[in-house]
C-alpha cells in the first residue's frame, strides 16, 4: 500500500455537495476550511469533521463564477452516480489547484492530436493562430485539449455539434474535426487534426458519446408547439409575440417554459420570464431543422 505524503495545505470555503448545474446558496458554503492535498488524496476540513475524497477516478475539473466568487467545482463518478465537490479561493490558488488536479482526471478515451482551440469565434474564423500538438481527453462530463503550456476545458453541456470538414493546408485538402460550443453565451469551435483512422474512431466516439449524453427519455420529449416555442426562442422571438404567433394562453406558456427550464434546455434572463436557449436547447432546435431541411430535400 502507497503511504500517503502531504504535498500542500491551504485555507478555503467549500461546499459539499453543490449544486452542479445550478446556482450556487452563499449560505451552503463551509467558511474558512482547511484543504490538505496529499499523493493520495485531497481533504477537506472543519474544526469537527473531514472528508476525504480520492485523486484516482476524478471526471471533471471546472472553473465557475458565482458573483464574486472564483469556484472550482470537481467531480467524481462514485457507485453509479457523479459526485460534486466546490471550492472557493483567491483565483492564483483555484488555477494552481486546477492544473494540479487535471493530471488525476479519469480518461475514457485518449489520444494524440493537433488542435486550435478556439479556431474560430461568433462564426468567425480566427487568423494569426498555431496548431498545438497535445493530447485530447474525454470524460463522461467534458473533452480536454492539453498540450505542454495549455489545457482547454469544454464542457459536453456546451456542445452543440461535432463534424468533420474540409480545410486548405498546404495547398491540399485535409479534413478537420470541428467541434461547436458556447462558452459564456459565445460561439465558439475548436477543430482537431489527426490521422484519418483516428478521426473516424475519434469521430464516431465522440458522437455517440454527445447522443449519450443528451439523450432524452420518452418522458422527457419536447411536443411539437414546445419544439416551435423552442424554435422561435432561439430566433430571438420575445414571449409576447410567441404567444400572438402560436396562439397560447399565458397559462399554457408558462407550462412549456417550465418544461424547457426542467430539461434544462433554456433559462431565465430576465424577471419577465423572457428565456435564452441553453447548449442544449441550442443543439436540439439546430438537429430539429437540419432533420427538417434533409427530409425536404
Amino acid at each position: 500500500m502507497e503511504n500517503e505524503t502531504v504535498l500542500a495545505k491551504t485555507n478555503v470555503d467549500f461546499m459539499f455537495p453543490p449544486k452542479p448545474e445550478g446556482p450556487f446558496d452563499e449560505r451552503a458554503w463551509v467558511k474558512n476550511g482547511l484543504l490538505t492535498i496529499t499523493n493520495l488524496n485531497f481533504k477537506l476540513s472543519t474544526a469537527t469533521a473531514t472528508q476525504a475524497i480520492p485523486l484516482k477516478g476524478l471526471e471533471d475539473v471546472d472553473m465557475r463564477m458565482a458573483g464574486e466568487r472564483h469556484i472550482l467545482v470537481m467531480t467524481r463518478y462514485d457507485e453509479g452516480k457523479f459526485k460534486s465537490y466546490a471550492l472557493s479561493a483567491s483565483p492564483h490558488a483555484l488555477e494552481t489547484l486546477r492544473k494540479f488536479l487535471i493530471q488525476f482526471i479519469s480518461d475514457a478515451f485518449k489520444t494524440s492530436i493537433y488542435y486550435i482551440s478556439p479556431a474560430s469565434r461568433g462564426g468567425v474564423v480566427l487568423t494569426n493562430v498555431a496548431w498545438d500538438k497535445g493530447l485530447l481527453l474525454a470524460t463522461q462530463k467534458s473533452i480536454w485539449f492539453i498540450s505542454k503550456d495549455k489545457q482547454v476545458r469544454v464542457g459536453l453541456d456546451s456542445i452543440t455539434k461535432i463534424k468533420r470538414e474540409a480545410r486548405k493546408m498546404g495547398g491540399k485538402d485535409r479534413y478537420v474535426l470541428s467541434i461547436d460550443y458556447f462558452e459564456k453565451n459565445e460561439s465558439l469551435s475548436s477543430i482537431v487534426l489527426c490521422p484519418d483512422n483516428t478521426m473516424d474512431l475519434l469521430e464516431r466516439y465522440l458522437t455517440d458519446l454527445m447522443e449519450k449524453y443528451n439523450s432524452l427519455g420518452e418522458d422527457q420529449k419536447l411536443t411539437d408547439i414546445e419544439g416551435q416555442v423552442a424554435t422561435l426562442i432561439y430566433s430571438g422571438v420575445d414571449s409576447n409575440t410567441i404567444q400572438s404567433m402560436l396562439n397560447i394562453d399565458n397559462k399554457t406558456m408558462d407550462q412549456y417554459y417550465d418544461n424547457l427550464l426542467k430539461l434544462g434546455m433554456a433559462n431565465v434572463v430576465r424577471v419577465r420570464r423572457e428565456l435564452e436557449l441553453t447548449p442544449k436547447g441550442v443543439k436540439f432546435v439546430t438537429d430539429m431543422m437540419s432533420n427538417f431541411t434533409t427530409e425536404k430535400k
